[in-house]
C-alpha cells in the first residue's frame, strides 16, 4: 500500500519510526503538532487490540505517559495520535553517555514501571511510556 500523505484530519509530515506493528510520523492537525501511529496490520483481531490499547491511552494520565489525543479509522487504516515529544530517546542517551549507574537506572525502572501499573489497571497489559529523559 502506497506511503499516505494523509490520515483523516492529520497532514503526514514525516516518518519517525518503524516497527513490526505500525509506523509512527509526525503530522500536523488541528492542534499543532503532533505523533501519529498507524497500524500496519488489517487483522481484525490486531485492529481490536490496537483501539483497545489505544482507549488506554486516551485515559491515562500520567507525566511520564504520552497524553493520547485521538483514535480512529480513516482510508481503512486504524491510527493513534498523540502527543509529539521532541529529544533523545534512551537508546540515544545511552549512547551519548554510556550505561547509567545503578542507582541512575533505578530511577528509570521506577519511571516505567508507575506507568505500566497504571496502564495495567485501566484495561491494557502494554504500557506506552516513552517520555523522553
Amino acid at each position: 500500500m502506497a506511503e499516505p500523505r494523509r490520515i483523516g484530519p492529520y497532514a503526514l509530515e514525516g516518518e519517525l519510526a518503524r516497527g513490526g506493528q505500525g509506523v509512527v510520523y509526525r503530522a500536523r492537525g488541528p492542534q499543532g503538532p503532533v505523533a501519529l501511529k498507524l497500524l500496519l496490520d488489517p487483522d481484525p483481531r490486531a485492529v481490536r487490540r490496537f483501539q483497545q490499547e489505544g482507549q488506554v491511552l486516551l485515559r491515562t494520565a500520567h507525566p511520564n505517559v504520552l497524553r493520547g489525543l485521538d483514535l480512529g479509522h480513516a482510508q481503512g487504516r486504524a491510527y493513534l495520535v498523540s502527543e509529539l515529544i521532541e529529544g533523545e530517546d534512551l537508546a540515544q542517551r545511552i549512547g551519548r553517555s554510556g550505561p547509567p549507574a545503578p542507582d541512575a537506572a533505578r530511577g528509570w525502572v521506577r519511571q516505567i514501571a508507575r506507568p505500566s501499573a497504571t496502564a495495567t489497571t485501566r484495561g491494557s497489559c502494554t504500557a506506552t511510556s516513552s517520555r523522553r529523559t
